[in-house]
Formats: structure tokens, C-alpha cells, sequence
């Protein structure tokens, strides 16, 4: 998200808009699996020229680079681009290498790569030194209990503003803040989320400001845990994984119903 709003919002940079040829930006999510035919068909298919029937991999990016120069295309970004590492053998995952150093290299038209996802992105990029060198990297470091509090603090009266709520007096402590960063493990988007839950209880349940109670449930919905395992109830909160589901719940299959020995007949 952050790569494509800030694609979205750079000044004069023309993003894929049906209608418009030129295309100085384009964004779009790996297929599964992010194979070298599969990934430059997902690459025609966001540059308007789909292709109908089977074409071979040297084709289609042929046709890629040619349409890249047609669109104008100055940046090509590939989301979940950690794709291209896991579960691809060492052969493919070379071949994708030399694919990407190809459109940057391309004497006629070379484009500039982003490449976003998660950490295992790293491994792709260290397995070639030229590629490598290529990149400027950009980590989304997660949230520091010490040195975050304020813009945290800041964030969740921003959105209990934008929804007409007012704050409760306990979510500016710093125990409530470092609840909340666990709660999340320290993650700027699972934080977020855990945020709009805790606003939609607070709307659901008709109250006119966001409390710790609002939190509380908004972790049981995310989580579907137990409240015995919940960040926002428990003292040791730090023992607990926040990103395990359904802690603490117990099913039929957990406790099966014993067997009945009736009588022979």
C-alpha cells in the first residue's frame, strides 16, 4: 500500500488508467506460482494486451519489454515479490534474476524495479550481487515500545477523531501503548487493524468514546482467543503469541464424547 499511494500520489507520474496509453508507473501482485511464464503473463495483462493463446516464455517477454515501451512505463513495481523466492528452485529463481536484471539493462527501453514483501524477499536479492547493487532498500522497521508512544498515541486519537469518538483518558498511558504494540507485534499494519476494531466496537455499541473494553474486543474478533489470552486482559501479555488464532479454545475434537460398550446380543 505504501508503495502504490506513493505511485499514486507523485507529481506527474501517469499510473495505469483505461483510456490513457501512457503508463509511467505500474503496480501489480505476483501470480501463484510466480514462475517466469506466469509472472510476464500477469505483466501483459495489467499493460492491456492479454494474450489468448500459448505463447512461449521468450515470447511473452519480448512482448513485455515491447509493451513497456509503447506504455512509456519508466517504473514496473511487483507486489508480494517474495514470491519469487519461496518454494521456487534454484534454477527458476535464476532465471527470475536474469528476467529483472533484463529490464533494467534493456538498451532500448529499461525501467526502473520495486520490489515489496515480506522478509524473504532479502534471500532473492543477496543471491546476486549485480541485482543487488541494483536496489536501495527500505525496511518497515516495527514499533519500538520506547521511542513510540507518542506517534502511536497520536495515531489512535486520529482515527477515534475521524470517527467522531472521543479518547479515553487510559489509552495515552504508556502501559496501554505498549499493550497495544504487542497486541499487534509491533507491526504498523496489524497495529492498524487492531485499531479499527477497536472503533467499530466502539460505533457498534453506540459509545461516544473509544475505551480499553473497545480494544478487548477487538483483539477477541481478530484473534478469536480466549480472554485469558488476550493482550489487553492479561498481566504477563508478553507471553502470549498475538498471532496465533483461537487460543484458548477447546472443540468437540478436543474432547471426544466417550464410546458407549452396549451388550452383545
Amino acid at each position: 500500500m505504501a508503495v502504490r499511494r506513493l505511485l499514486a500520489t507523485y507529481p506527474d507520474l501517469q499510473t495505469v488508467r483505461p483510456g490513457i496509453q501512457r503508463a509511467d508507473a505500474v503496480s501489480l501482485s505476483l501470480p501463484s506460482p510466480a514462475s517466469v511464464k506466469f509472472v510476464g503473463l500477469a505483466c501483459l495483462n495489467v499493460l492491456g494486451y492479454p494474450l489468448r493463446r500459448d505463447r512461449t516464455t521468450a515470447i511473452i517477454w519480448a512482448l513485455v519489454h515491447s509493451n513497456l515501451r509503447l506504455r512509456q512505463t519508466l517504473v514496473l513495481h511487483f507486489d508480494e515479490a517474495q514470491d519469487f523466492y519461496i518454494n521456487q528452485n534454484a534454477r527458476e529463481m535464476q532465471s527470475m534474476i536474469n528476467t529483472l536484471k533484463a529490464l533494467m539493462q534493456n538498451p532500448d527501453w529499461p525501467v526502473s524495479i520495486v520490489l515489496s514483501g515480506m522478509p524473504q524477499l532479502r534471500n532473492l536479492i543477496n543471491m546476486d550481487p549485480q541485482l543487488a547493487r541494483r536496489f536501495t532498500p527500505v525496511q518497515f522497521t516495527k514499533f519500538d515500545p520506547a521511542l513510540d508512544i507518542t506517534p502511536i498515541v497520536k495515531m489512535v486519537t486520529g482515527y477515534a477523531e475521524a470517527a467522531g469518538l472521543e479518547v479515553g483518558p487510559n489509552l495515552k498511558d504508556k502501559s496501554f501503548v505498549r499493550r497495544l504494540i504487542y497486541a499487534g507485534d509491533g507491526e504498523f499494519g496489524l497495529t492498524v487493524e487492531l485499531l479499527r476494531f477497536a472503533v467499530e466496537s466502539a460505533l457498534r455499541t453506540g459509545r461516544s468514546a473509544i475505551d480499553l473494553s473497545c480494544f478487548v474486543q477487538g483483539f477477541a474478533l481478530r484473534s478469536g482467543c480466549a480472554p485469558d489470552f488476550n493482550p489487553f486482559l492479561r498481566e504477563d501479555s508478553t507471553t502470549i503469541n498475538p498471532r496465533l488464532l483461537l487460543l484458548g479454545r477447546t472443540t468437540e475434537e478436543d474432547h471426544p464424547a466417550p464410546i458407549s460398550k452396549g451388550r452383545r446380543k
